[in-house]
């Protein structure tokens, strides 16, 4: 399914969302660009546009000027992008001078280009079916078989390549995969099955003279909108487009990986070449239908700011995708770390605030796609390319090295000692159900996560002191905890019952510590950051990034969770240090 385009959306509704993403630092808008929509002033912009004032530099990536009439009295007209076009630009040709014929599979520009990775076959089939991840012909708008590509990363063995060529070939041994048993899978659409729930038919078929090396069915599949793949002497290639030339050659259009030290491009075979071909053909009782997702920003290319909100963007097609999980990389897509689960999601466009916590050259952001209460994993995408994460200059440097401290339900009722050694930091909670423990004192802290400054040598803390917090501090974000200038290095647990087992413990007090010779005097910017159920309980992650430090939580009752359990770490309120 296509999006609604923005004509067709109440002005009012309009006003509530681009004002909130500018207030909240969404698409990184000044604040005083609020939306000027007032009655009769879209007159000035085509029927299908809004005026809009915001400068099209810093217009979020959804929306694009309208062409024929881009000004208007209040701003500029603008209309909603088409999400195609948008992700891939997509440019079709019927007329291919020079050619007496010449056809190719519809949106063939889907087909991505995948250099040469563990060999030629693996890649020209993982070129095939990405396409297939991302478009059916038939099916309309942007749908497909969105579990075949997770997420795009650097191939050890290659280039740029999509998750689904390591289903296929286990890197260890650079051989096809086998089943968890060892055993090999007894077809091609077994091992489709069982590896993305998709019924795909995989047809082999030898070419030579007498069948007139299989031109007839390779017009066949081009023409019903199926690449596939397409083998000569000793090669493979994928295949998605032929034609007769005008001395009337026949020839077979492909994307050809050569070899490791060639990128692959799009060549021409003739005919007479083909060995034999391989149809890979969608079946009709598979799981594919109009639900699917796609990356928009940061999709490759772009060069984002350490610490600073970037909004990612994505786009939802159909009805079935009720949640999303986001995680980034900064490896290129070898290793991946949570930003976080569960996020609501809906048709159309949608958007996460994030702050990229380490510089890097090989930033890579990857999606999931859940059914309602997760029930079914639905569909996947990532970053196309890397991105870069450009260092902020000033301020801490990253940890040097960070241990995980016991602390139990005995340190965390009172002054009983430090959590953490001299000279680091407290960064992060390990929160613990103690089921022996009245519902009000328990979680309890089980560990401590304890850190050390790279940049700048701390011996010990120069004074300390314990400030009162209480239910009313510790469950919203009412005031600093530690004044400006000191650090959050313990907290003192109260067993309060008056606002519901559930919401207790509370934070009592607050142990705050200065350091002697430390040359930021007070607080720069501070931001809250999610932290949640799963990051409150074990080593899932930082809860702030490196360069700013833990200085107030805000506890949440969770509901559905044991009064042992709860409350959690619903954000935590992590500053970096001024000057």
């Amino acid at each position: 399914m296509s999006p609604k385009k923005l004509s067709t959306v109440k002005w009012i509704l309009l006003v509530s969302l681009i004002t909130c993403f500018a207030l909240s630092g969404n698409w990184l808008v000044n604040p005083e660009l609020i939306l000027a929509q007032h009655q009769g002033q879209d007159e000035e912009c085509p029927p299908d546009c809004e005026c809009l004032e915001i400068p099209p530099e810093e217009a979020p990536p959804h929306l694009q000027l309208c062409p024929e009439h881009p000004d208007c009295a209040w701003g500029h007209c603008y209309r909603e992008r088409d999400p195609e076009e948008r992700v891939f630009e997509q440019v079709e040709g019927t007329n291919y001078p020079g050619n007496a014929m010449e056809k190719r599979v519809y949106k063939w520009k889907l087909i991505p280009l995948i250099d040469y990775t563990y060999w030629c076959v693996p890649t020209s089939e993982a070129m095939v079916l990405a396409y297939y991840d991302n478009y059916v012909q038939g099916a309309g708008g942007f749908t497909g078989y969105g579990r075949l590509v997770d997420y795009w990363f650097d191939h050890p063995d290659g280039g740029n390549a999509p998750s689904l060529i390591d289903v296929a070939i286990d890197p260890k041994t650079k051989t096809w995969r086998k089943r968890g048993d060892g055993s090999s899978w007894p077809s091609a659409k077994a091992w489709m099955l069982d590896n993305f729930g998709y019924d795909f038919s995989f047809q082999n078929l030898q070419c030579n003279k007498s069948n007139d090396y299989c031109w007839n069915e390779i017009r066949a599949e081009i023409d019903g909108g199926r690449p596939l793949m397409f083998s000569v002497p000793g090669h493979c290639v994928a295949a998605f487009g032929y034609r007769v030339t005008a001395a009337g050659k026949k020839q077979v259009i492909v994307y050809d990986p050569p070899n490791k030290h060639t990128p692959t491009y799009l060549n021409y075979y003739d005919h007479d070449q083909c060995e034999g071909i391989q149809k890979i053909m969608p079946g009709a009782g598979g799981d594919q239908n109009e639900d699917n997702l796609a990356i928009f920003s940061p999709d490759g290319g772009e060069t984002l700011n350490q610490f600073s909100p970037y909004q990612i963007t994505w786009f939802v097609w159909g009805n079935g995708i009720k949640s999303i999980d986001l995680d980034h990389s900064t490896d290129g897509g070898r290793t991946w770390t949570s930003i976080a689960n569960g996020i609501g999601t809906k048709l159309g466009y949608n958007s996460r605030l994030w702050t990229p916590p380490t510089p890097t050259n090989k930033g890579r952001i990857r999606i999931k796609g859940y059914s309602q209460y997760k029930a079914k994993y639905i569909a996947g995408d990532g970053s196309q390319n890397n991105f870069i994460v450009a260092a902020t200059p000033g301020g801490p440097s990253n940890w040097c090295s960070c241990s995980w401290q016991e602390v139990g339900g005995y340190k965390s009722h009172g002054d009983r000692g430090d959590w953490c050694p001299p000279g680091s930091f407290l960064t992060q909670l390990d929160l613990d159900a103690m089921s022996r423990a009245r519902g009000a004192d328990s979680p309890v802290v089980g560990r401590a996560r304890c850190c050390k400054l790279c940049a700048f040598k701390v011996n010990d803390w120069g004074s300390c002191l314990w400030r009162e917090i209480g239910y009313d501090k510790s469950h919203f974000q009412l005031g600093d905890w530690c004044p400006p200038g000191s650090f959050l290095t313990q907290l003192d647990l109260d067993g309060d019952t008056s606002h519901g087992e559930g919401n207790g413990p509370v934070v009592g007090r607050a142990k705050c510590c200065r350091l002697p010779g430390w040359q930021y005097g007070k607080w720069g910017t501070s931001y809250w950051r999610e932290v949640g159920l799963q990051m409150s309980h074990g080593d899932r992650g930082d809860w702030c990034p490196p360069g700013s430090f833990l200085t107030q939580l805000d506890l949440d009752g969770i509901g559905a969770a044991s009064v042992h359990d709860s409350p959690v770490v619903g954000r935590c309120k992590c500053t970096k240090p001024a000057k």
